[in-house]
């Protein structure tokens, strides 16, 4: 975000306003589904307790 603040602070060019954006929600959804894809999967698959366990972590 402060990439985005800079770049329309300085008149950026449109191209790096959407880079920025682009970037910005690539990397949330990267780490959504590294977390609840991958990690969260795993723990349910591996808990006792279905979801309860796996929620809390």
């Amino acid at each position: 975000m402060a990439g985005l603040v800079l770049a329309i602070g300085k008149h950026a060019p449109a191209s790096y306003i959407f880079l920025a954006i682009g970037a910005t929600l690539l990397i949330g959804f990267a780490e959504e589904l590294s977390f609840r894809g991958l990690i969260f999967g795993i723990l349910v698959k591996n808990s006792k307790d279905k979801i309860i366990v796996p929620l809390f972590i």
